[in-house]
């Protein structure tokens, strides 16, 4: 179950709040919405000061899919989960496909080491290889 982000007037993020409560905020006119995706709400009125709990960022990559998890240092629990999935197929040996053809009488072949590719694969490509 995802928990909902919420901060505060000054969009100092607070602990997450289980989605009844977020609900029971809005309808009630405490919180707004701040942005859809993830969900975050902000609190209209002041709030007190305190220091919220730890939250850890957690990383699964994959050649299809990433998986992303916001997990409580504390109690381990998910607060929140998501997969992003990767625009082309494979993220390994995606080079080689986009070489650039030599025209030659027998037909096409391909250069070696001469590749392009845009730069946000080279972004995908660059980050897969940690």
């Amino acid at each position: 179950m995802s928990y909902v982000f919420v901060v505060d007037q000054q969009r100092k993020p607070l602990d997450p709040v289980h989605s009844g409560r977020a609900r029971f905020l809005l309808k009630a006119g405490h919180a707004a919405v701040l942005r859809r995706y993830p969900f975050v709400i902000i609190l209209k009125g002041e709030k007190q000061e305190c220091e919220p709990e730890p939250l850890l960022i957690k990383i699964d990559p994959g050649s299809k899919t990433t998986g992303l998890a916001v997990v409580n240092d504390q109690t381990g629990k998910v607060v929140w989960a998501a997969e992003l999935t990767h625009r082309k197929e494979t993220i390994q040996g995606i080079h080689v496909r986009y070489c650039h053809p030599l025209h030659r009488a027998d037909g096409y072949s391909y250069q070696k080491g001469t590749c392009v590719s845009s730069p946000d694969l080279k972004v995908g490509v660059s980050t897969h290889e940690v």
